[in-house]
């Protein structure tokens, strides 16, 4: 049996960061902000809006690095 090599935990947080809903919720949040910035009225539901995307996308991808680091240092440690 070959052993596969570990990722870097920097790899791991960045494909949390790079799946396509997690994409689709930052492209979300920066079209928040542009709206926000182009409105005249100064409405602040789009830049509380984007405040929240932006929190959600970070706490979850925060949350998938975690759960997928302890679940490979689960495998390593079964290996031994």
């Amino acid at each position: 049996m070959t052993e596969v090599d570990q990722n870097p935990w920097y790899c791991i947080l960045f494909r949390q960061f790079s799946n396509l809903f997690a994409i689709l919720l930052e492209v979300g949040c920066l079209l928040c902000f542009i709206a926000y910035g182009i409105d005249t009225t100064k409405d602040p539901s789009n830049l509380y809006l984007g405040i929240v995307l932006g929190v959600v996308v970070v706490l979850t991808g925060l949350f998938g690095f975690y759960q997928e680091f302890k679940s490979n240092e689960a495998m390593a440690s079964f290996k031994n």
